[in-house]
């Protein structure tokens, strides 16, 4: 599989046939400029992802971090990084790219995202919560009904991982990049399909961008149905672990069937 994606400086190639990550450079004189020119490097040495989604006044950027540093031109430009508007195409290509190497840290522009800070964790701000509120928003505004059943699947299993990481501080290393990157992304995401619903004419860059959403909400819903069955495995397997000691104990004391009572039985 070849993911080719257009942006405006270059085009991004994802080869996952190949394994590797090719940027081609736009000849441009900017470009010649600041020192842009072509890359390509094995995806076994992306340590780091930096995405940053467009808005409405400006370009979205990805970056990559190689061998956990980031490749720069003799002029002091990021050789990795290409702008783009096409957002669910850079969004799906990097998710299948994690897919395969979980071990890539996703960062978005501001803070790392899926890296454990030394010491405790601080109290889970008030940021997640008004953003699973404003994803819930999207379940009765939305206007096709299947993308809202999506939706509103989604909210539902974002609101139980948000409960579950307030009961359990603890547990909030483990949902950090779903916290950091995953939820506010998918809102994002919402976002720019929710934007297109009131508008009578659509281009065709934009049809096709919100089939990609419909299509990539299915992935997160996986997504976050795994997520959320990773924060109670631990527990699940000491219920199971006391629930066979408890009874191997009942047995031995004779106040139910062991195995071999059943047998005879």
């Amino acid at each position: 599989m070849v993911e080719k994606l257009p942006g405006s400086d270059g085009t991004l190639e994802l080869d996952f046939d190949r394994r590797t990550v090719s940027i081609t450079r736009r000849r441009t004189r900017a470009a010649r400029k600041s020192g842009l020119e072509d890359v390509s490097f094995p995806m076994s040495e992306v340590t780091g992802v930096e995405l940053e989604a467009p808005t409405s006044t400006r370009f979205g950027s990805i970056s990559f971090y190689v061998r956990q540093r980031k490749l720069v031109s003799t002029a002091g430009a990021d050789l990795t990084c290409i702008q783009f508007m096409e957002y669910p195409a850079y969004y799906r290509g990097v998710m299948e790219l994690y897919r395969q190497y979980p071990s890539i840290a996703l960062y978005n522009r501001v803070t790392p995202v899926g890296q454990v800070s030394p010491g405790p964790d601080p109290e889970l701000p008030e940021e997640e919560d008004d953003q699973v509120k404003a994803l819930r928003q999207w379940e009765v505004t939305i206007a096709d009904p299947a993308m809202r059943g999506k939706v509103r699947r989604i909210g539902d299993l974002a609101q139980r991982i948000l409960d579950a990481v307030k009961e359990n501080p603890e547990k909030k290393s483990q949902a950090r990049k779903f916290l950091g990157y995953y939820l506010p992304t998918t809102l994002k995401l919402l976002e720019t399909y929710g934007r297109s619903d009131g508008q009578p004419v659509l281009a065709a860059s934009m049809r096709q961008a919100r089939e990609e959403i419909e299509q990539v909400m299915d992935t997160l819903t996986v997504a976050y149905e795994r997520q959320l069955d990773s924060l109670f495995t631990h527990e699940a397997l000491d219920i199971t672990t006391d629930v066979r000691v408890l009874e191997a104990m009942l047995a031995g004391d004779g106040l139910t069937e062991g195995p071999l009572d059943k047998k005879q039985g």
